[in-house]
């Protein structure tokens, strides 16, 4: 008797520990959620900036050559059907949330298959296998990494230890056991996390919205140009440099650039927009500034001059930014042979002296000129920067029109 009454108190504790050590891992689950919600919310200011042209980064997307924020907010991986994968990710973590807060027997042991712990175990289970992928994109195909992503990679690989603590088994165990019964979905619980889901979708996009256009609008705001300094446009202007448009054009636009930064490539598409607007009144001019902290944007910049100097300037500059961020040799070797360019003239080309030298010109010929980062252009002398709507590149180009044609 004192026997089984020994084995049942040892019995009891080891439920009362098990019991301690889910209700932890459930709290646990929480609080990651949370922590994944807020770098979410984050990563979804970052891309609402990038679709925006703004400058995306600061310390820690600049603190390595590797590490870039702007690539990965700009990239088009960064949506699924056009919505941000950074809202989806923020919806994910709510619903996550929901699940711990309303499980009143969180920790109780239960053969349900889709209990809110099981559940939520298996959804950080696909959320890390997702994280894996897009690790993967970062990696081979934008060959950067955004710092604030992995950290949310991190944190479903710790919420899908946190979850499968708080369910009682291993993740395969618990997975194992939903493909088993696969209509026990279709409860209460998993109707909460779609709930939630959709609501904080449904929210979120409404605020991305309005934010998108409070930003566009306060954007939009810009002094006139004749009230901004101007430099001598001879001063800007470089003999030789690449440039599509009459050369008398009343309009001289010099933009200086890098082929790995997207919004420049939003400034390039604006700008082949309004030349064949203004195919007469508009030249533009383009400039090299290959930032340091970006691997490949010398040899991007040092492919297109040499491609220049076959002729095929502009539909290299067209190949290089639809192409963003692969401009490693083998790639702007393989626009070569697109452009049908001399392969072995091109790669000698890379290697030469004449194109570095040419490129660094330019980048300390815009410092002179107090450009910082990419884009800055100069219209007529008039010193602007960001990838502008081309709805406001028309306005300042039709002010400059209208100033040359006044008495």
């Amino acid at each position: 008797m004192t026997k089984m009454s020994a084995a049942r108190k040892k019995e009891s504790l080891d439920e009362r520990r098990a019991e301690s050590t889910r209700n932890t891992a459930r709290w646990a689950t929480f609080l990651i959620s949370g922590g994944g919600f807020a770098l979410a919310w984050y990563l979804n200011e970052m891309h609402l900036q990038a679709s925006l042209g703004q400058t995306v980064g600061g310390a820690l997307c600049d603190a390595h050559r590797v590490m870039d924020c702007e690539s990965a907010a700009s990239s088009h991986f960064s949506e699924i059907f056009g919505i941000p994968i950074a809202l989806l990710g923020l919806c994910f973590y709510a619903g996550a949330m929901a699940l711990v807060l309303f499980d009143r027997q969180a920790v109780r042991v239960s053969d349900a298959p889709f209990r809110p712990a099981a559940l939520t175990t298996t959804l950080f289970a696909l959320s890390l296998g997702y994280s894996l992928f897009l690790g993967g994109v970062s990696l081979f195909v934008l060959q950067t990494l955004c710092p604030f992503c992995v950290m949310l990679y991190v944190v479903n690989g710790i919420g899908l230890a946190a979850a499968a603590m708080w369910a009682g088994g291993s993740p395969w165990r618990v997975i194992q056991g939903q493909l088993k019964s696969p209509v026990g979905v279709a409860n209460g619980w998993t109707a909460l996390f779609v709930g939630t889901f959709g609501f904080f979708l449904l929210v979120g996009m409404q605020v991305s919205d309005v934010a998108e256009r409070d930003r566009r609008i306060r954007t939009a705001e810009r002094p006139s140009l004749v009230e901004q300094q101007a430099l001598d446009p001879a001063v800007v202007h470089r003999p030789g440099a690449p440039a599509m448009g009459p050369d008398d054009a009343p309009v001289q636009i010099v933009k200086f650039s890098n082929f790995p930064c997207p919004h420049c490539a939003v400034l390039a598409d604006v700008l082949h927009r309004v030349k064949e607007e203004y195919p007469e009144e508009v030249r533009v001019e383009y400039r090299y500034f290959p930032l340091p902290h970006q691997e490949h944007g010398m040899t991007a910049a040092t492919a297109a001059f040499c491609a220049g100097e076959q002729g095929e300037f502009w539909r290299m500059h067209d190949l290089l930014f639809a192409g963003a961020p692969a401009h490693d040799r083998d790639s702007v070797a393989r626009y070569a042979e697109q452009l049908d360019l001399d392969e072995e003239v091109f790669s000698r080309c890379l290697d030469s002296s004449e194109a570095k030298q040419w490129v660094d010109s330019d980048v300390a010929a815009g410092r002179r000129l107090g450009v910082e980062a990419t884009p800055s252009f100069f219209i007529n002398g008039y010193p602007l920067a960001g990838a502008l709507p081309v709805e406001m590149m028309r306005e300042l180009i039709n002010e400059v029109l209208k100033g040359q044609s006044e008495p």
